[in-house]
C-alpha cells in the first residue's frame, strides 16, 4: 500500500458528487458548496490535496436526454460553477468530470457508480485513458490510499441499497454524505434509528423486486460497513430540479431559466445560454406540472430574496456603524 501523494505531499482527496445534472441548477451549485465546506473542516487543504469533482451521469434509460447532452451539461457545470468554485475556494480544484462517459463507452452502457469508484481508488485521479479503463476490474487489489469521497442528494441515498455492488463501497469509499433536498417521499423506512430514511420498495431501474428493511441490510455486514460511513449533513440548497428548468426551457421562458441556471449571483455567457435555451432534448413542457413548477419557482424566488434582503441589510448596518464612529471621532 502506499498513498497518493502531489508535488507537496499532501494526502490526495478526491470528492465524486454523484448526479445527473440534467441540466444543472444553481441548486447543484449550492450543493457542491455545502459539501465543499464539510470536506474542508474534515481534510485540511494544507495538509491534502483536494479534487471536488462533479460526476454527471452519462446516460439514462429513462431520461433519454442525457447521452446526447453529456459535453454539453459538462461545459455548463465547468464554464458557469466551477469557475466561480474556483475562484471561491482557491485551495481546492473543482472540475466536471467525464469519467464516467468513459467508463459508459467501455462497459457498455453500465452507468453503475461502483466503475468509477474503482477507478478513482486505483488511479488516484479521473482524466483516465483507454488502456486504464480497461483494467479496472473488481478482483483486483486496490493499491491506492486516495482518499475517496461521495456526495449526493438526499433523493439519491434513499435509493442507496439498491445500487450495485454496495458492498464494495466501504474498501473503497471513506465516506459518503447526502444533503437535505426538498420532496416527500412516504415510502421510506428508518434504518436502525439513525435519522436516515431508506425507500422500502425497489426503483423503476432495479432489477429484483425484493423490498428491504433494516433487518435484511443488518444481515450483509460488508452492506452495513457501508452505510456505517453515510452522513447526513446540514444545509438545504435551493428547490430547484432540472426537471422544472427543462419545463420552462420547453416553454422558451428565458428569465425563469436563467435564474433557475444562476440564482441572479453568477454569470453566464450568452451564446452558451442560448445554446441550452435551444436544446431540443432539454425542451420538455409540462402542462400537467405546469402550476407545480410555477409554484416551485416561485418559493425558489421568494427564498433567494429572503436571503439577499439579510445580506442588504447585514451591509447597509455595517455602513451605518461605520458611520457613527466617523461622526463620534470628528466630534
Amino acid at each position: 500500500m502506499y498513498k497518493h501523494m502531489n508535488n507537496n505531499g499532501k494526502q490526495k482527496v478526491i470528492f465524486t458528487y454523484q448526479g445527473a445534472f440534467g441540466p444543472p441548477t444553481f441548486g447543484h451549485y449550492k450543493c457542491m458548496e455545502i459539501f465543499t465546506e464539510k470536506v474542508k473542516n474534515e481534510y485540511d487543504p494544507n495538509t491534502h490535496d483536494i479534487t471536488m469533482l462533479f460526476m454527471p451521469t452519462a446516460a439514462s434509460s429513462s431520461k433519454q436526454h442525457l447521452k446526447p447532452t453529456q459535453e454539453l451539461r459538462r461545459t455548463i457545470l465547468n464554464d458557469i460553477y466551477c469557475s466561480n468554485l474556483n475562484k471561491k475556494y482557491s485551495n481546492i480544484t473543482f472540475k466536471a468530470s467525464d469519467l464516467e462517459m468513459k467508463l459508459y463507452d467501455k462497459r457498455k452502457g453500465d452507468t453503475s457508480t461502483i466503475h468509477t469508484l474503482r477507478a478513482l481508488k486505483k488511479f488516484g485521479k479521473d482524466d483516465l485513458n483507454d488502456s486504464q479503463i480497461d483494467s479496472i476490474e473488481p478482483s483486483e487489489i486496490i493499491n491506492s490510499e486516495t482518499i475517496i469521497l461521495v456526495g449526493m442528494g438526499k433523493d439519491n441515498m434513499e435509493q442507496l441499497p439498491y445500487w450495485k455492488d454496495l458492498k464494495d463501497y466501504g474498501k473503497l469509499v471513506e465516506k459518503i454524505y447526502a444533503v437535505n433536498r426538498e420532496g416527500i417521499n412516504d415510502n421510506l423506512f428508518e434504518y436502525n434509528k439513525t435519522g436516515i430514511y431508506f425507500q422500502k420498495t425497489p426503483p423503476s431501474w432495479y432489477e429484483n423486486p425484493t423490498e428491504i428493511d433494516s433487518e435484511f441490510l443488518n444481515d450483509n455486514t460488508e452492506i452495513t460497513e457501508t452505510l456505517g460511513s453515510l452522513e447526513l449533513i446540514d444545509g438545504t440548497p435551493p428547490d430547484t430540479s432540472s426537471s422544472m428548468m427543462r419545463h420552462f426551457i420547453g416553454t422558451n421562458d428565458k428569465g425563469k431559466v436563467k435564474t433557475i441556471l444562476t440564482g441572479n449571483e453568477l454569470d453566464i455567457d450568452e451564446t452558451l445560454f442560448e445554446t441550452i435555451m435551444g436544446t431540443n432534448v432539454f425542451q420538455k413542457e409540462d402542462n400537467n406540472k405546469s402550476q407545480l413548477y410555477e409554484n416551485q419557482y416561485n418559493n425558489f424566488i421568494s427564498n433567494l430574496k429572503k436571503k439577499s434582503g439579510g445580506k442588504r441589510r447585514k451591509t447597509k448596518r455595517k455602513k451605518n456603524r461605520k458611520k457613527r464612529r466617523s461622526y463620534r471621532r470628528s466630534k
